[in-house]
């Protein structure tokens, strides 16, 4: 992977070039910034740099250090996540469960190495345990492989517990030589503001929907229309994008404006009824990605009403027959109303509770706009 084959995020790309070309290499680095929108990408694209023996200011992708890198293979790349307690796992030292999650993480392993946009998921793992990080501290004392950089790769670092914080926060108080540590996280809430101040910030941007749909159909050769579709639906992170590359869009856009229909038409016992029985089928996920889907529609219903194209042009004729029965419709108010919803979906709110809450009140949106 080189830096063209990054999504976006020119300016972060720009700021490590030049500390590259300036040797002003610090010693610890956060990288701050929405799920999927290239942080761990940029991270390990960063370590090739640092240890590649071909290149300039972008990595070779050639030489022994640029490849295995990129495979997640080399000796002078450490890659911390989260795993899974001895609690959690009731008989971890039978020898079949330890062989299960031993091919669980080189699996997951191996597709990070052939997507950076990929979130490393083992089951039953939620934290960064104090175990992992005083492994890296036991490995920080040897030397590095050849004459190149070590890095440290904490990703998602907001997964670390308190007792694995405080164990690392003493590395960084005492960096070892001719190491780069770097952070990522998209919740910096949860990280401690002592590890925080010992490392320079990055901030990432969220990915624009023209970069989301651009790299879709470089990188993926997909069609132009379904790539837009996914890129207004990605919340801008390339990521969640991938996702939904492989679920079955068509069904997913069909059931949202399906729930549009019963909303406008059904009593409200009838809708809650359905809320209940979607809420059952859904994770956090796919209640942002139905809302994302929902947002979409009243996009375009906006765009119709203006005279510009829309995205889902294959539901053209519906979204003309809906616009000639709310012509008054407040775009705004439903505008802020899903937003409102996706936000706290984000947050964790209760499933039921946000679908059943936020189909009464476009109901009654929907409502006054046909009296």
């Amino acid at each position: 992977m080189s830096w063209n084959n990054i999504v976006g995020q020119e300016k972060t790309k720009l700021q490590i070039k030049n500390i590259f070309e300036k040797k002003n290499i610090h010693q610890a680095y956060l990288f701050i910034g929405k799920e999927g929108v290239g942080k761990d990408a940029i991270a390990i694209e960063f370590a090739k740099l640092l240890n590649c023996t071909e290149g300039n200011t972008e990595a070779c992708d050639k030489c022994f250090n640029c490849i295995n890198i990129g495979k997640l293979q080399h000796p002078n790349l450490k890659l911390i996540f989260q795993m899974p307690t001895k609690n959690s796992e009731e008989n971890l030292e039978d020898e079949t469960l330890s062989n299960t999650l031993v091919e669980e993480i080189r699996n997951e392993l191996k597709i990070k190495s052939q997507n950076y946009y990929h979130k490393i998921s083992i089951i039953k793992a939620n934290e960064i345990l104090i175990d992992s990080i005083r492994q890296i501290i036991k490995e920080l004392s040897l030397s590095v492989f050849s004459n190149g950089k070590r890095i440290i790769l904490i990703s998602n670092a907001d997964l670390m517990n308190e007792k694995s914080q405080n164990a690392f926060l003493r590395t960084l108080e005492e960096p070892p030589f001719n190491t780069t540590i770097i952070l990522t996280t998209s919740s910096l809430s949860h990280i401690k503001e002592t590890i925080q101040s010992r490392c320079q910030k990055f901030y990432f941007d969220d990915l624009t929907s023209n970069e989301i749909e651009n790299a879709l159909i470089k990188f993926q050769n997909i069609n132009n229309d379904e790539a837009k579709i996914i890129s207004h639906i990605a919340f801008g992170s390339y990521g969640n994008a991938l996702k939904l590359l492989h679920s079955d869009l068509n069904m997913m856009r069909k059931n949202a404006i399906d729930f549009l229909r019963l909303i406008a038409s059904k009593s409200v016992s009838e809708v809650i009824y359905e809320s209940e029985k979607i809420a059952k089928e859904f994770s956090r996920e796919n209640l942002v990605n139905f809302f994302s889907l929902i947002l979409l529609w009243f996009r375009d219903i906006f765009l119709h009403q203006n005279g510009f194209d829309v995205v889902n042009i294959d539901m053209i004729e519906s979204i003309k027959k809906f616009c000639n029965k709310y012509k008054t419709l407040s775009i705004e108010k439903i505008f802020n109303l899903i937003e409102k919803h996706i936000s706290l979906s984000n947050k964790n709110a209760y499933i039921l509770l946000s679908l059943s809450s936020f189909s009464l009140e476009l109901k009654q949106i929907l409502k006054n706009a046909e009296e």
